[in-house]
């Protein structure tokens, strides 16, 4: 992955053939402008900082004859490469739970990275003995080596690269993904995708997203629908009940008094979220009523009281 490097001739406003002179005058120009001691409101230091910070590179870069002839040479390289042919689009699909998708992940994958061949040094071969007459011309005029045509020597690629210079090997590397994917969600990292083949960029991966079932649990859009179950006080007395969400949340939910099974309790904006359009669902939730195991009978006044709530 190439980090982008700013244009720093643009930064000072020179062009390119300007004289050490012109840029040390442009520097002092802009640093007067951009220093942060002449800036007092927070929000203008912050930015006064970030320009002197990127100035200030791009003199010390410029007026330095090593680094400026470095720079430039980078600066060509970042041009061959962007003009020439990009290498390919990979794409991916990566099932991840709703709580991966909710709060981000990290998903591992392989890369192919080109790389000078050890062996021949990205020569692609060497000039050897003729195999054929063994360096020495055994042939006349009218009888010409085959192989070497005489010369002495042949040509032979190189093993380990079939003559190519590059060797192609994998490599691993890991995707932190962002909090607030959702099905069919797709992400897109920078060359990270097939080498080109013509000194280009790297194509891009493509990561389309696909949210794996939940037990317990439905999903309808952004919603998240699932049973709510309530020990028989609870539904009968009301009170508050501790849920874990899908998501990796927990959520206090309020269950008000005489709370029947199949009662639908709707929790808003709790479902799940999808960042690339701001929008948040609802936790939809059905109520069952889980009656308790009593080790022991019930007295005559618990029945009496019981049976005197359901005649009411």
């Amino acid at each position: 992955m190439h980090t982008q490097v700013p244009d720093f001739y643009a930064c000072l406003g020179v062009d390119r053939a300007a004289s050490k002179e012109s840029i040390v005058a442009a520097f002092r120009r802009l640093a007067m402008k951009w220093h942060p001691d002449r800036h007092f409101k927070a929000a203008d230091k912050v930015e006064a900082e970030k320009q002197f910070k990127t100035i200030k590179t791009a003199y010390e870069t410029l007026t330095d004859d090593s680094r400026r002839k470095y720079y430039d040479q980078e600066d060509a390289d970042r041009q061959r490469r962007a003009s020439a042919r990009r290498g390919a689009d990979v794409n991916e699909k990566v099932a991840v739970t709703i709580a991966e998708g909710f709060n981000g992940t990290h998903i591992s994958f392989e890369e192919a990275v080109v790389d000078h061949c050890e062996r021949c040094a990205g020569q692609r071969g060497e000039w050897m003995q003729c195999s054929r007459c063994s360096g020495f011309s055994k042939y006349s005029r009218l009888s010409v080596c085959p192989v070497c045509r005489n010369t002495g020597q042949e040509w032979r690629n190189c093993g380990p690269c079939h003559g190519l210079g590059t060797v192609t090997r994998k490599r691993k590397f890991t995707v932190r993904t962002p909090a607030g994917l959702v099905d069919g969600s797709v992400l897109t990292v920078k060359e990270r995708g097939k080498p080109s083949e013509h000194g280009g960029l790297n194509g891009d991966l493509h990561i389309a997203i696909t949210i794996k079932p939940e037990s317990g649990w439905k999903r309808k859009g952004l919603n998240l629908s699932g049973t709510l179950k309530l020990p028989f006080s609870i539904a009968l007395l009301g009170g508050t009940i501790e849920l874990l969400l899908p998501t990796g949340k927990t959520v206090q939910v309020q269950v008000p008094a005489r709370t029947n099974a199949g009662k639908k309790i709707r929790l808003a904006g709790q479902g799940l979220f999808d960042a690339a359009n701001d929008k948040r669902g609802d936790v939809l939730l059905s109520t069952s009523i889980v009656l308790p195991s009593v080790k022991r009978k019930l007295t005559p006044e618990m029945e009496a009281v019981l049976r005197q709530i359901d005649g009411e």
